[in-house]
């Protein structure tokens, strides 16, 4: 097997000795920068996860129900009742986050 400079083409070797264009970047502000990137990322696919999308129509269901159903009373008497299933609603809400920030921070151990 031949080298490719004996085919007579030009040999193209990288300069490693070339100096940077682009400015120094200070440690602590790329490890910020980065930081941010990925908890930005992180938090899109947390709101974008099914469960969350799940627990987020179950959380806005009965205020939405109650509001077009026909003949609705839309000024009920009884607050206890719209408390209560409000507190079950933020319950399987977060619930549903942290369900899905445990299956974000486990990535790594479940995809090696």
């Amino acid at each position: 097997m031949t080298a490719p400079a004996d085919l007579g083409g030009p040999v193209v070797t990288a300069d490693v000795d070339a100096p940077s264009t682009a400015p120094p970047v200070a440690a602590g502000v790329s490890r910020r920068r980065a930081a941010l990137a990925l908890a930005r990322f992180e938090a899109v696919r947390m709101v974008r996860h099914p469960v969350m999308v799940a627990a987020v129509l179950l959380y806005l269901g009965p205020w939405v129900w109650q509001r077009v159903k026909p003949g609705a009373d839309h000024y009920p008497v009884l607050h206890a009742d719209l408390v209560t299933l409000q507190m079950a609603a933020m319950l399987v809400l977060g619930g549903a986050a942290l369900v899905v920030a445990n299956l974000a921070v486990l990535r790594e151990h479940r995809h090696r």
